[in-house]
Protein backbone atom coordinates (compact mmCIF):
# COMPACT_ATOMS: atom_id res chain seq x y z
CA UNK A 1 0.00 0.00 0.00
CA UNK A 2 0.91 3.77 0.37
CA UNK A 3 2.75 4.84 3.30
CA UNK A 4 2.92 8.82 3.46
CA UNK A 5 4.61 10.35 6.47
CA UNK A 6 4.72 13.33 8.00
CA UNK A 7 6.84 15.12 10.75
CA UNK A 8 10.86 14.33 11.64
CA UNK A 9 12.57 11.16 11.25
CA UNK A 10 15.44 9.99 13.20
CA UNK A 11 17.23 6.47 12.76
CA UNK A 12 14.82 4.72 14.93
CA UNK A 13 11.96 5.45 12.64
CA UNK A 14 14.03 4.95 9.38
CA UNK A 15 15.15 1.36 10.84
CA UNK A 16 10.92 0.91 11.65
CA UNK A 17 10.45 1.87 7.72
CA UNK A 18 13.36 -0.41 6.67
CA UNK A 19 11.52 -3.14 8.07
CA UNK A 20 8.21 -2.18 6.59
CA UNK A 21 9.63 -1.92 3.42
CA UNK A 22 11.75 -5.32 3.20
CA UNK A 23 14.38 -5.55 4.65
CA UNK A 24 15.96 -4.85 8.36
CA UNK A 25 19.44 -3.48 10.10
CA UNK A 26 21.27 -6.28 8.32
CA UNK A 27 20.16 -5.88 4.92
CA UNK A 28 18.21 -9.41 5.08
CA UNK A 29 15.10 -9.40 3.56
CA UNK A 30 11.92 -9.36 5.21
CA UNK A 31 8.06 -8.93 4.32
CA UNK A 32 7.36 -5.60 2.26
CA UNK A 33 4.35 -4.22 3.64
CA UNK A 34 4.54 -0.62 1.40
CA UNK A 35 3.90 -0.49 -2.35
CA UNK A 36 4.80 3.78 -2.49
CA UNK A 37 7.04 5.37 0.31
CA UNK A 38 6.14 8.87 0.36
CA UNK A 39 8.24 11.64 2.91
CA UNK A 40 7.55 14.41 1.36
CA UNK A 41 5.92 16.17 4.52
CA UNK A 42 8.57 14.65 6.37
CA UNK A 43 12.25 16.07 8.03
CA UNK A 44 15.39 13.76 8.35
CA UNK A 45 17.09 14.43 11.66
CA UNK A 46 20.21 13.64 13.05
CA UNK A 47 19.70 10.70 16.02
CA UNK A 48 18.09 7.80 16.93
CA UNK A 49 19.81 4.34 16.37
CA UNK A 50 22.05 2.70 13.69
CA UNK A 51 19.39 1.96 10.89
CA UNK A 52 21.93 -0.30 8.54
CA UNK A 53 24.88 -2.57 9.66
CA UNK A 54 26.49 -4.79 7.86
CA UNK A 55 28.34 -6.14 10.91
CA UNK A 56 31.65 -5.13 10.17
CA UNK A 57 33.00 -1.70 9.24
CA UNK A 58 29.97 0.09 7.89
CA UNK A 59 26.92 1.70 9.34
CA UNK A 60 24.06 4.02 9.28
CA UNK A 61 23.33 7.13 11.10
CA UNK A 62 21.15 10.10 10.34
CA UNK A 63 21.62 13.49 9.35
CA UNK A 64 19.91 16.25 9.04
CA UNK A 65 17.89 16.41 5.41
CA UNK A 66 20.52 13.67 3.97
CA UNK A 67 19.77 10.25 2.34
CA UNK A 68 22.62 8.96 4.35
CA UNK A 69 24.69 5.73 3.26
CA UNK A 70 22.91 2.32 2.79
CA UNK A 71 19.16 4.26 4.32
CA UNK A 72 16.83 2.39 1.85
CA UNK A 73 19.49 -0.28 0.50
CA UNK A 74 17.83 -3.44 -0.44
CA UNK A 75 14.26 -1.70 0.13
CA UNK A 76 11.42 -3.18 -1.87
CA UNK A 77 8.39 -0.04 -2.72
CA UNK A 78 8.27 0.24 -5.50
CA UNK A 79 7.89 4.33 -5.36
CA UNK A 80 9.62 6.74 -2.82
CA UNK A 81 8.88 10.27 -2.80
CA UNK A 82 12.04 11.90 -1.29
CA UNK A 83 11.64 15.05 1.54
CA UNK A 84 11.38 18.29 0.59
CA UNK A 85 14.48 19.20 2.30
CA UNK A 86 16.55 16.82 1.13
CA UNK A 87 20.37 18.24 -0.06
CA UNK A 88 22.00 14.56 -0.57
CA UNK A 89 21.40 11.23 -1.29
CA UNK A 90 24.88 9.34 0.01
CA UNK A 91 26.44 5.81 -0.76
CA UNK A 92 24.38 3.32 -1.68
CA UNK A 93 21.67 5.23 -0.48
CA UNK A 94 19.09 3.45 -2.61
CA UNK A 95 21.40 0.61 -3.99
CA UNK A 96 19.50 -2.55 -4.91
CA UNK A 97 16.07 -1.45 -4.06
CA UNK A 98 14.99 -4.27 -6.64
CA UNK A 99 11.38 -3.35 -7.04
CA UNK A 100 11.57 0.40 -7.34
CA UNK A 101 10.32 1.88 -10.62
CA UNK A 102 9.87 5.62 -10.03
CA UNK A 103 11.61 8.21 -7.68
CA UNK A 104 10.76 11.85 -6.88
CA UNK A 105 12.60 14.65 -5.87
CA UNK A 106 12.90 18.33 -5.18
CA UNK A 107 14.96 20.69 -6.68
CA UNK A 108 17.06 20.96 -3.01
CA UNK A 109 19.16 17.85 -3.70
CA UNK A 110 22.66 18.84 -4.77
CA UNK A 111 24.51 14.95 -4.74
CA UNK A 112 24.20 11.39 -5.90
CA UNK A 113 26.75 9.75 -4.15
CA UNK A 114 28.79 6.76 -5.23
CA UNK A 115 26.39 3.69 -5.82
CA UNK A 116 23.43 5.97 -5.26
CA UNK A 117 21.08 4.24 -7.48
CA UNK A 118 23.11 1.27 -8.36
CA UNK A 119 20.99 -1.97 -9.22
CA UNK A 120 17.82 -0.77 -9.38
CA UNK A 121 17.04 -2.51 -12.18
CA UNK A 122 13.32 -1.52 -12.73
CA UNK A 123 13.89 2.31 -11.89
CA UNK A 124 12.36 4.13 -14.78
CA UNK A 125 11.25 7.34 -14.18
CA UNK A 126 13.70 9.94 -12.31
CA UNK A 127 12.70 13.56 -12.15
CA UNK A 128 16.37 14.93 -11.39
CA UNK A 129 16.81 18.14 -9.45
CA UNK A 130 17.50 20.96 -11.25
CA UNK A 131 20.19 21.76 -8.47
CA UNK A 132 21.93 18.59 -8.93
CA UNK A 133 25.98 19.11 -9.54
CA UNK A 134 27.83 16.01 -8.07
CA UNK A 135 26.84 12.30 -8.81
CA UNK A 136 29.54 9.47 -7.57
CA UNK A 137 30.94 6.86 -9.64
CA UNK A 138 29.02 3.86 -9.98
CA UNK A 139 26.02 6.03 -9.42
CA UNK A 140 23.46 4.41 -11.88
CA UNK A 141 25.10 1.01 -12.60
CA UNK A 142 23.16 -1.99 -13.52
CA UNK A 143 19.87 0.63 -14.01
CA UNK A 144 18.73 -1.57 -16.76
CA UNK A 145 15.30 0.03 -17.27
CA UNK A 146 15.95 3.57 -17.07
CA UNK A 147 15.82 4.65 -21.03
CA UNK A 148 16.38 8.26 -21.19
CA UNK A 149 18.05 11.16 -19.10
CA UNK A 150 18.63 14.90 -19.35
CA UNK A 151 21.33 15.95 -17.03
CA UNK A 152 20.52 19.59 -15.86
CA UNK A 153 23.09 22.33 -16.76
CA UNK A 154 24.50 22.28 -12.89
CA UNK A 155 26.65 19.13 -13.68
CA UNK A 156 29.85 19.65 -14.87
CA UNK A 157 31.49 15.80 -14.45
CA UNK A 158 29.62 12.77 -15.38
CA UNK A 159 32.05 10.74 -13.40
CA UNK A 160 33.64 7.00 -13.50
CA UNK A 161 31.33 4.42 -14.55
CA UNK A 162 28.29 6.45 -13.75
CA UNK A 163 25.89 4.69 -15.42
CA UNK A 164 27.80 1.68 -16.73
CA UNK A 165 25.47 -1.62 -17.54
CA UNK A 166 22.19 1.03 -17.88
CA UNK A 167 19.64 0.51 -20.35
CA UNK A 168 19.73 3.73 -21.68
CA UNK A 169 18.70 4.81 -25.14
CA UNK A 170 18.15 8.44 -25.04
CA UNK A 171 21.17 10.42 -23.51
CA UNK A 172 21.54 14.23 -22.95
CA UNK A 173 24.37 15.83 -21.28
CA UNK A 174 22.68 19.23 -21.14
CA UNK A 175 24.80 22.53 -21.28
CA UNK A 176 26.93 22.01 -18.20
CA UNK A 177 29.25 19.10 -18.63
CA UNK A 178 32.63 19.83 -19.70
CA UNK A 179 34.20 16.23 -18.75
CA UNK A 180 32.79 12.60 -19.08
CA UNK A 181 35.52 10.44 -17.29
CA UNK A 182 36.82 6.55 -17.49
CA UNK A 183 34.13 4.28 -18.56
CA UNK A 184 31.25 6.11 -17.68
CA UNK A 185 28.79 4.65 -20.29
CA UNK A 186 30.59 1.19 -20.89
CA UNK A 187 28.45 -1.50 -22.17
CA UNK A 188 25.41 0.46 -22.43
CA UNK A 189 24.65 -2.11 -25.30
CA UNK A 190 21.17 -0.01 -25.87
CA UNK A 191 22.30 3.55 -25.88
CA UNK A 192 21.69 5.02 -29.65
CA UNK A 193 21.60 8.57 -29.55
CA UNK A 194 23.71 10.53 -27.57
CA UNK A 195 23.89 14.63 -27.37
CA UNK A 196 26.61 16.95 -25.29
CA UNK A 197 26.49 20.99 -24.79
CA UNK A 198 28.82 23.46 -26.14
CA UNK A 199 31.47 23.32 -22.83
CA UNK A 200 32.42 19.49 -23.51
CA UNK A 201 35.99 19.28 -23.71
CA UNK A 202 37.26 15.69 -22.78
CA UNK A 203 35.70 12.67 -23.19
CA UNK A 204 37.93 10.17 -21.25
CA UNK A 205 39.20 6.02 -22.02
CA UNK A 206 36.93 3.76 -22.70
CA UNK A 207 33.84 6.45 -21.84
CA UNK A 208 32.03 4.85 -24.59
CA UNK A 209 33.16 1.16 -24.71
CA UNK A 210 31.03 -1.38 -26.80
CA UNK A 211 27.83 1.20 -26.69
CA UNK A 212 27.67 -1.30 -29.95
CA UNK A 213 23.70 0.49 -30.85
CA UNK A 214 25.24 4.19 -30.65
CA UNK A 215 24.28 5.73 -34.03
CA UNK A 216 23.47 9.35 -33.81
CA UNK A 217 25.34 11.44 -31.55
CA UNK A 218 24.41 15.93 -31.40
CA UNK A 219 27.78 17.50 -30.71
CA UNK A 220 27.12 20.79 -29.57
CA UNK A 221 30.71 22.01 -28.99
CA UNK A 222 32.00 24.10 -31.81
CA UNK A 223 35.32 22.72 -30.72
CA UNK A 224 35.99 18.89 -31.06
CA UNK A 225 36.09 17.37 -27.53
CA UNK A 226 39.36 15.55 -26.81
CA UNK A 227 38.78 11.92 -27.14
CA UNK A 228 41.37 9.32 -26.74
CA UNK A 229 41.87 6.10 -29.40
CA UNK A 230 39.86 3.74 -26.88
CA UNK A 231 37.28 6.21 -26.35
CA UNK A 232 35.04 4.54 -28.42
CA UNK A 233 36.17 1.16 -28.19
CA UNK A 234 33.59 -1.32 -29.44
CA UNK A 235 31.77 0.78 -31.57
CA UNK A 236 31.25 0.30 -35.21
CA UNK A 237 32.77 4.37 -35.88
CA UNK A 238 31.18 4.04 -39.65
CA UNK A 239 27.89 3.31 -38.59
CA UNK A 240 27.62 6.28 -36.27
CA UNK A 241 26.24 10.10 -37.60
CA UNK A 242 27.76 12.65 -35.78
CA UNK A 243 25.31 15.55 -36.04
CA UNK A 244 26.74 19.19 -35.70
CA UNK A 245 25.38 22.61 -36.07
CA UNK A 246 27.40 24.59 -38.91
CA UNK A 247 29.52 23.54 -42.15
CA UNK A 248 32.45 25.40 -40.42
CA UNK A 249 31.94 22.52 -37.31
CA UNK A 250 31.64 20.06 -39.68
CA UNK A 251 35.07 20.69 -41.29
CA UNK A 252 36.66 20.83 -37.33
CA UNK A 253 35.20 17.37 -36.59
CA UNK A 254 35.67 15.98 -39.70
CA UNK A 255 39.83 17.09 -39.72
CA UNK A 256 40.12 15.91 -35.91
CA UNK A 257 42.43 12.80 -36.35
CA UNK A 258 39.73 11.17 -34.44
CA UNK A 259 36.53 12.68 -34.62
CA UNK A 260 37.00 12.00 -38.39
CA UNK A 261 36.57 8.06 -38.12
CA UNK A 262 33.27 8.42 -37.43
CA UNK A 263 31.24 7.84 -40.79
CA UNK A 264 29.37 10.22 -41.51
CA UNK A 265 29.42 14.05 -40.09
CA UNK A 266 26.82 16.28 -41.08
CA UNK A 267 25.48 19.87 -40.25
CA UNK A 268 21.84 20.74 -39.53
Amino acid sequence: GRLIIRGQLNGTDILTLRELSGTNVTGDSVKCFIDTLDLSKSIIVAGGDIYYTNNSSAFGRTSDNVIGPNMFYRCGFTKLVLPYGVVRIEENGLMNCYNLKEVEMYDNVTTFGISAFANCTKLEKLNLSKALSTIGAYCFTNTQSLKSLTLPESMSIIPEYAFTLSGLEVFDCGNGVTDIRVGAFSNCKELRSFTFGNKLAFINSRAFYNCTALRDIYANAMTPPEISENSFEGVQKETVTVHVNSYTIADAYNNNMLWGRFGTITYQ
